[in-house]
């Protein structure tokens, strides 16, 4: 009898040790599941909502050509250089699947032909709406505003030299509110994706200080209108890798100094390859260069972008 109730008691502990764990009900499994596709090629181009993205990006080059007002390729005078450092700070957050709204501002350093410095750009702020998507997400159509503030350096300080005044400072922001509206879109299948859109900027006139030191005035600056326009294909190599290839045109109208033209309007057609790793499901690391195609005073760079980007 007693061996029987031993025997029991090892039975029913054996029963026990097999009984499978209770499952998490499907709500709690829907929240553990990613909120943002792995995959680049997938990717919406706004967030959703309650997801933040901080993104760090850092592009250089150093010209030794550049593309004149007749668009051919010059080569720089002794004292000339083309040399930009930007770096990018920009925090994204999803308002809701459909909006996205942000913030960043750049720091550049480097010299413009004669022009050197180095000085924090204009704070911008920025918003995504998504005008039209279709149920298998993989087509959709944004509309994009953007509005800086003028935190950057817009005076024109002059030098002169060899009987010529020339420009010291580097500019890098304007000296008042600018606004930008645009469009973007995205269209994906299997392993591959277009995405493009286009953003045009209308400057306000400001007050900036210009003139050699002793002899500073304060004047009126107008600055141009602006045009991007891009187009990008993708491919999805690996599940952490994807590759790239933007065709990339910045158009830059004249600035106008007390209601007189600058003639300092510039273009530029480029070619823009690049990989992304996906380190991480939130976690990417991006790298490009570009090829200039043509151009009017743009300079003939081959730039090293770097863009890192984290989700959270």
């Amino acid at each position: 009898m007693a061996a029987g109730l031993a025997l029991l008691v090892v039975a029913g502990s054996a029963w026990a040790q097999e009984e499978p764990e209770e499952s998490e009900p499907p709500e709690a499994q829907e929240e553990k599941a990613p909120a943002y596709p792995r995959l680049e090629v997938e990717r919406p181009l706004t967030l959703p909502r309650g997801l933040s993205e901080v993104q760090v990006g850092l592009s250089y080059f150093d010209a030794s050509r550049y593309f004149n007002a007749d668009g051919e390729s010059t080569a720089f005078e002794d004292s000339e250089e083309w040399r930009l450092l930007e770096v990018l700070i920009e925090l994204d957050y999803g308002l809701a699947p459909w909006l996205k709204v942000g913030a960043g501002i750049p720091y550049f350093s480097g010299k413009e032909f004669e022009a050197e410095g180095e000085n924090l750009g204009d704070l911008y702020g920025l918003a995504r709406l998504r005008l039209v998507g279709n149920a298998a997400k993989t087509a959709e159509l944004d509309f994009d505003f953007q509005a800086s503030f003028p935190t950057g350096d817009a005076d024109l300080e002059m030098e002169l030299k060899n009987k010529h005044f020339y420009q010291e400072n580097l500019r890098t922001g304007d000296p008042n509110v600018d606004l930008f509206f645009g469009l973007s879109g995205r269209y994906s299948w299997n392993k591959m994706a277009f995405r493009g859109g286009f953003l045009y900027g209308y400057r306000f006139a400001g007050e900036i200080k210009s003139g050699i030191e002793a002899l500073e005035d304060t004047v009126e600056f107008d600055p141009g209108e602006s045009l991007e326009l891009n187009l990008e294909y993708l491919y999805q190599i690996q599940s952490w890798l994807a590759g790239s290839v933007g065709l990339d045109y910045q158009e830059q109208a004249a600035n106008e100094l007390d209601g007189e033209s600058l003639e300092d309007d510039w273009s530029l057609w480029r070619i823009r390859p690049g990989v992304e790793l996906q380190i991480t499901p939130n976690m990417d690391l991006i790298v490009e260069t570009a090829f200039p195609l043509s151009g009017q005073n743009a300079p003939v760079a081959y730039p090293i972008i770097v863009l890192w980007k984290n989700r959270f």
